[in-house]
This record gives structure tokens, sequence and C-alpha cells, in this order.
């Protein structure tokens, strides 16, 4: 089999990249300018502030049961206002769907939470390492299932993503993985999330184009260990950084192939663009909250406490209108956060350009079982690859 180094000596892989970072560093060769497309993200804030802020009232109305709901219209929104080649991406899972899976999953903690009731206090301990133990067991459930619903769920031109890896294969991989990173004391970490993403990259196709992931542990293990020394040293001055070169990371070690053709993703994000947009969005967020602290002072201090107010038709009035200022300022700047980031990410994206993307074949696979994508909620696993 070849090696990742033959592969990247690979002629047909040069001539597909047009940047000078990762999989192209040694490439002498500057590809055409058609070689690569920019995606393109259109989202904007005050629409996406109206939407989350009426699913997040529908789910707090509801004591949770919208949530599912609630996730389809973020991802449909968010997934159509992303293009590329003049076409915009779909997201085609459904609130009910993902209800069926977000039912499975609080069913199963419930039997957990009822089985403890029944068990005398001397067994409390050991339900509790059994729950745990539950977690890790279900880890790489939720990453298979997550990462395989997100992925066949979406569609560009009508075509839809697929992926065909197999959840006995993957939790094969995962074992070995997550007790070499306990064992290590999470210094491993970075080869087992490297060889997890090349997995779940590498059984992902769009038509007959099949993406790969090449990145190697090293490398992301020398990114994180500079990102955190500095991040210390600079007063967290460099998170910004060191969150683009992560994802400068896996965008240039990224490929699609068809056939014996490979072309190779590439990122343009620079310092500058990572380190005023996210300190722009530090600012962004914790600005309206500080005036809003200072206003909710003002308004106490003027009224005495609120001894004035209580009782009273004014005090009910200023507490509504209190609480849904508050709604507001949590939200209306995540949500600019939110749209900023995206179009940071999306409009430093390059994908390879000279495919026959008018000619893809659907894929004949049909998933929806959302429940890996609900349990991946819970654990609070993010596909963020």
């Amino acid at each position: 089999m070849a090696s990742v180094d033959d592969f990247l000596n690979d002629d047909s892989l040069k001539k597909g990249i047009q940047s000078d970072t990762s999989l192209n560093a040694n490439f002498g060769e500057k590809p055409p300018a058609r070689a690569l497309a920019t995606l393109s993200f259109y989202g904007e804030a005050l629409r996406f502030f109206g939407i989350i802020a009426l699913n997040a009232l529908l789910t707090i109305i509801s004591l949770g049961l919208y949530y599912p709901w609630a996730k389809a219209t973020y991802r449909k929104y968010l997934w159509n206002e992303t293009e590329f080649k003049d076409s915009r991406f779909v997201f085609n899972g459904t609130g009910l769907e993902m209800f069926k899976g977000f039912v499975i999953v609080y069913a199963f903690f419930l039997a957990l939470l009822f089985l403890g009731s029944l068990l005398p206090p001397t067994w409390i301990l050991g339900l509790m390492g059994l729950f745990y133990l539950s977690m890790i067991v279900l880890i790489p459930f939720a990453i298979y299932g997550g990462w395989r619903y997100r992925v066949s769920r979406t569609s560009w031109r009508g075509i839809f993503f697929s992926f065909d890896g197999k959840l006995g294969e993957f939790i094969k991989l995962f074992i070995p993985q997550i007790l070499l990173t306990i064992i290590t004391l999470g210094i491993y970490a970075p080869w087992m999330r490297v060889k997890l993403q090349k997995y779940l990259f590498g059984h992902t196709s769009i038509g007959d184009l099949k993406f790969d992931f090449h990145g190697k542990g090293i490398d992301l293990f020398v990114i994180n260990l500079v990102g955190g020394l500095l991040s210390v040293i600079t007063l967290y001055l460099y998170i910004p950084i060191y969150i683009k070169e992560r994802f400068n990371f896996t965008i240039n070690n990224t490929t699609l192939q068809d056939g014996e053709k490979r072309r190779a993703f590439v990122s343009t994000l620079e310092n500058g663009e990572a380190w005023v947009t996210l300190v722009v969005n530090v600012l962004i967020m914790f600005v309206p909250m500080l005036l809003l602290a200072t206003g909710s002072f003002l308004v106490m201090d003027i009224f005495g406490g609120g001894a004035m107010l209580g009782g009273s038709v004014v005090g009910s009035i200023v507490s509504i209108a209190s609480s849904l200022v508050t709604f507001a300022v949590l939200l209306l700047p995540m949500a600019f956060v939110y749209i900023r980031t995206m179009r940071m990410y999306a409009s430093n994206i390059e994908v390879p350009d000279d495919f026959d993307y008018d000619n893809l074949k659907q894929s004949d696979k049909d998933y929806r079982d959302a429940t890996g994508d609900e349990l991946s909620d819970v654990l609070d696993i993010g596909l963020d690859f």
C-alpha cells in the first residue's frame, strides 16, 4: 500500500493546489487559478437572531421537546446560506427524525436514573461508575452516528453526500485510541483525533468524489503544544492564531479524489484576519453583557433595590421588559459572532475546481437515524472537523 509520502509526491495532486501550505508545501509547480474555487457564506446576523430567538422560546415553552425541530431549522438556514459554484447546500434532516433520536437517548438516561432510584445507597457508587463507563462506551456511537447523519442528510445540486463507514470498524478503531489517550493522560489525543478524522473523511463522498484526510498526529500535537504555551504566555492573545492553525491543519490536509485524480483543499486564512475577527467577536459578546449589568444596577439603584416595584403593575412590566432585554442581549451577540465566524471560515476555504461537478452520480444510500446525532449533543461532542 502506498504511504502518505508517496501520495504527497503524486504529480496528479500537485496540479490541484494553489497555496504553499501543508500538503502543497513541497510542490514547486504552481497550478492554474481555475484549479480552486472559494466557498461563500451569505448568512445575515439579524435574520439568524430571529430564527434562534423564536426557536429558543419554543424550546423553553415546550420544556425542551421542541429542540430537535429548532436544531433542524438552524441547520437548514446555515446550510442554505453556504454556496459553492453558484449552488447552495441543503440540509434535508427533519425535526421528526431528530426527535425520534432525542426520545431514544433521553429514554436511556431516564432508565439509568430510574434504576439508580431503586438501588440501595451502598450501590450508588457502583452505579455512578457504570454510568461514566457507559458514557465512554457511547462516545464512538455518538461520533459515528452524528457524523453519518449530518453527512447523509446534506445535499448539493440535489446530490446527497454519503458515508459508507461501518460502526463495528469505527468501534475497533476507537477503543485502542481512547485507551492510549487515557494511559498517556491525554498526550496521545492528537494522534487519536487524526485517526478518527481520517476514518470519517475517508468514508465520506459526494457522487463519485471521495474525501480523505492526510494529517499527522505529530503535527497536531505541535500545534496544540505551541498554542497552549503561547496562549498562556501572551495572556490568551494567541488563541485566535491557535484556532487558525487548527483550522488550516484540517483544511490543508483534506483532499478530494475521483479515480486516480486527487486534489487538495486549501485554506487562505491568515493570522491578521483570524485575530481581528475573533477578538472583535469577544468584544461583541461581552460589551453588551457589561452594559446590561451596568444598566440593571442603575435601575435597581433608582428603584431602591427593587422594593418600590415589588407587587406593582409597574414592577411586573419592568420585570418582563428586563427578561426580554436579557434574552436579546444574550442571543443577539451570539448570532453576530456565529455568522461572522462562519463567513470567515467559508471565505477562506478553496475547494478543488477541476472535477466534473455537473455530472455527479446520486448516492443510493438513505440514512435517517438521528440517534447518534442527538447523543453527540447530550455528551457535548463537537464534530468540528
